[in-house]
């Protein structure tokens, strides 16, 4: 397929990948650009050190409009037979109608590998499985959740280094920007794209997280699991979290050590070891080793841990981080409720 000659970008959504995005293009062509964006997207802050996106698009001089309902806004003052739309993580869901609009031109830049990783949950989800495989990918948006024929991707591996997602982000970033250029030149060149039908067979969904809801520390688990698993709330998110004393602390910094063998499990959660800079705690196992610890007012109170206390995440929290389903509007966080069962 052809997009034909394409002289506007309307690009929907928010975040660093958008900021790269408008960067690459400005380097090959004087499009007009016009953004998308919503609330929370707006006032989200930018890993490039900008306060937010709101501020870089104005400093830019790059037209935009804050919207909550996309359905009423008038997109159509917008559409012509050059014009592109691109999503970058926008926080609506586009209805048939909208869609059509674009006469296929409305693709989806999708940070991850299709069809294998449809929806949401960013890097976390894949840094509990340990998939070090990484994916830049446009797609036509269709009546589906990241269903439409992929037009462009580029597949590569994430170092060993990368281990939390902080720096699994940065890595992305680094790799994106040759990869959007590439997607630019093609376009320019107003060669065909080949579409690539996705294979519903091999599909997987994964839905967003709330890691103040999802990320309880469960000690009955592997070390290994635990290890990923706190690995996967780290920066930039909140960390994951558990109890100590009947107060609800926030941990970082995991790493499985086996160097002390196993424990029995009634030990799980146990600081059996206190260092200058790591806590030592005991699984069934083997052992988790923790550089931080902070308090729920975010102060760091690693000194005021003792060995000998224990380390637990009661039944209630863990079973309602099951139950608990996050979805995200314009505004924020929006608890739809909890799954029945």
């Amino acid at each position: 397929m052809r997009f034909g000659k394409i002289d506007t970008l309307i690009l929907f959504g928010g975040g660093q990948r958008l900021v790269n995005f408008i960067s690459c293009a400005k380097e090959y062509k004087n499009f007009k650009i016009i953004v998308l964006s919503a609330q929370r997207l707006l006032q989200s802050k930018l890993t490039n050190g900008t306060k937010n996106l709101k501020d870089h698009l104005a400093k830019n001089k790059i037209k935009y409009f804050e919207i909550e309902d996309i359905a009423k806004f008038n997109i159509g003052r917008f559409i012509n037979e050059n014009a592109l739309g691109i999503s970058f993580g926008a926080p609506w869901l586009f209805s048939n109608t909208f869609v059509e609009k674009f006469n296929g031109r409305l693709i989806n830049g999708h940070g991850m590998n299709l069809p294998r990783n449809r929806g949401g949950g960013g890097f976390s989800w894949q840094i509990m499985r340990g998939e070090k495989i990484g994916c830049h990918l446009f797609h036509l948006i269709n009546k589906g959740i990241d269903t439409g024929n992929i037009i462009f991707f580029d597949r590569f591996v994430f170092p060993k280094s990368c281990r939390i997602p902080k720096e699994y982000q940065e890595f992305y970033e680094k790799t994106e920007v040759p990869f959007f250029r590439k997607f630019l030149k093609k376009l320019l060149s107003d060669t065909d794209f080949k579409e690539i039908v996705q294979d519903g067979r091999i599909s997987s969904y994964f839905p967003r997280l709330s890691t103040v809801h999802h990320g309880f520390i469960n000690w009955n688990w592997k070390a290994i699991d635990i290890e990923k698993f706190i690995c996967a709330f780290d920066l930039p998110y909140p960390a994951a979290s558990t109890f100590i004393d009947g107060k609800r602390v926030f941990l970082r910094g995991a790493k499985k050590y086996v160097a002390d063998g196993r424990f029995h499990p009634f030990m799980n959660g146990l600081i059996y070891r206190k260092t200058k800079g790591t806590l030592f705690i005991s699984v069934s196992d083997g052992a988790i080793a923790i550089r931080e610890v902070y308090g729920e007012s975010r102060n760091n109170i690693f000194g005021k841990i003792r060995v000998g206390h224990r380390f637990i995440t009661p039944t209630k929290f863990l079973d309602e981080a099951l139950l608990f389903h996050a979805a995200y509007d314009t505004k924020g966080l929006k608890i739809k409720g909890k799954t029945k069962g």
